[in-house]
């Protein structure tokens, strides 16, 4: 049965003084199948402009002109959705800022596009044979610089392809066994974190950079990192073989192979989080590599790789924008690497999954398909009603109970 969890946010979508915003309700963000959701539209100092209104996350986007004539007032408009999914409200007017706003309908009956691959289990296994042959040994180097009572590791690890998996590791002084939890980044290229705060959230942190980069450099060597991985998530996407998706997951995969050997561990609790891309390769680890207790996936990417066959909008990456994207081959070759299809293979026995009702990032749609098919009876979806792509300090808050309500 689907279980889900709703923290009502009952604030204004946006500040107060703006020129624009979109209130919505229900104030839940999410509706059942043909039930109503009014959208109104908010705005000042716009007399003698228009706002354009746009509908889209099912089907062809509708778009509406509103004149303004007041300079102060509003308009509302009613949608709904005969068939599971999201709908996004995206408002605009001249010399004001866009306003988002957005409705789920009938997220326990969202599911995946793409079936996964009827040799998906063989392919990632032959993987995992290759990745067997490489023995998850670390070189460990003290960090430069040590934050009061952490000591701070720039870790590397041996692994298949063109890079180590490259991390940094905190553990709190004491001689004491601790909790792990394993990080992971969101899109883009940096350096793995420092881990100030491992000694105070009691746990060790193991913070796995995307890339296998090199940790702790000056801004010039990031800068240049940026240029060197520039539209990277479109790498290979012609064959499931060199999309560049794989080697990043079968670096996550040996990041937990290492972590679970470390001595300081309680060998109980090892907790496996991300946001964005990182939550999808949180979602990819857990599945392919046993161990973890509790998964943490906020607003995860990268997940129903091909809603836009059903006319749902895309999460990040979007394949099918990259030039070298092909309409068969690309098709293919990426649910080998949707998040949807390893969330049916995640057995976790806690699992929270977060999604935001106006993300136009990670569509809410393609969130709630990848947790609707996790086989995990402890998993738990909140839908921030009032959230796009963002991790708020409400939700960080949240993650972190949970966090402790998993550990054994």
């Amino acid at each position: 049965m689907f279980k889900k969890t709703l923290l009502l946010l009952l604030a204004g979508a946006t500040l107060a003084g703006t020129e624009l915003k979109i209130t919505r309700t229900p104030a839940s963000g999410v509706c059942k199948l043909q039930e109503e959701s009014v959208f109104t539209v908010h705005y000042s100092k716009a007399s003698g402009k228009s706002i354009t209104v746009v509908f889209s996350g099912n089907g062809t986007p509708e778009k509406i002109i509103q004149p303004i004539s007041d300079p102060d007032g509003s308009f509302t408009l009613k949608r709904t959705m005969n068939v599971p999914g999201s709908l996004i409200c995206e408002a605009e007017t001249h010399g004001a800022k866009k306003a988002v706003s957005g409705t789920v309908f009938a997220p326990e009956k969202i599911t995946a596009i793409s079936p996964a691959p009827a040799d998906f289990d063989k392919f990632w296994q032959d993987e995992l044979t290759k990745l067997d042959a490489v023995k998850p040994v670390a070189k460990l180097e003290l960090a430069k610089d040590q934050p009061k009572g952490v000591t701070v590791y720039d870790v590397t690890i041996p692994c298949v392809g063109n890079a180590p998996v490259k991390a940094t590791l905190g553990i709190p002084e004491g001689n004491r066994k601790w909790p792990i939890e394993v990080t992971f980044h969101g899109a883009g290229v940096g350096s793995s974190r420092m881990l100030w705060k491992a000694k105070r959230l009691q746990r060790i942190l193991f913070d796995i950079n995307a890339h296998g980069i090199e940790n702790l450099k000056d801004n010039a060597y990031y800068a240049a990192q940026r240029k060197k991985f520039r539209n990277y998530s479109y790498w290979g996407i012609e064959s499931r073989d060199s999309i560049y998706f794989k080697n990043m997951i079968l670096r996550a995969v040996q990041g937990l192979r290492f972590i679970k050997t470390i001595p300081q561990w309680d060998k109980r609790n090892l907790i496996v989080s991300g946001g964005s891309q990182g939550g999808f390769q949180a979602i990819a680890a857990t599945a392919l590599e046993p161990g973890a207790s509790c998964l943490i996936a906020l607003v995860p990417a990268v997940c129903d790789v091909n809603a836009d066959l059903a006319g749902r909008l895309l999460s990040w990456p979007r394949f099918p924008a990259a030039s070298n994207y092909h309409p068969v081959k690309s098709r293919v070759a990426t649910t080998y690497i949707d998040g949807a299809n390893f969330a049916r293979k995640i057995k976790v026995p806690k699992v929270l999954i977060s999604a935001g009702a106006k993300d136009t990032t990670s569509l809410p749609s393609s969130v709630c398909a990848a947790y609707n098919v996790i086989p995990s009876a402890g998993k738990k979806l909140i839908i921030r009603p009032e959230n796009g792509h963002e991790i708020p300090p409400e939700l960080e808050k949240e993650k972190e109970n949970f966090f402790w309500k998993s550990i054994k």
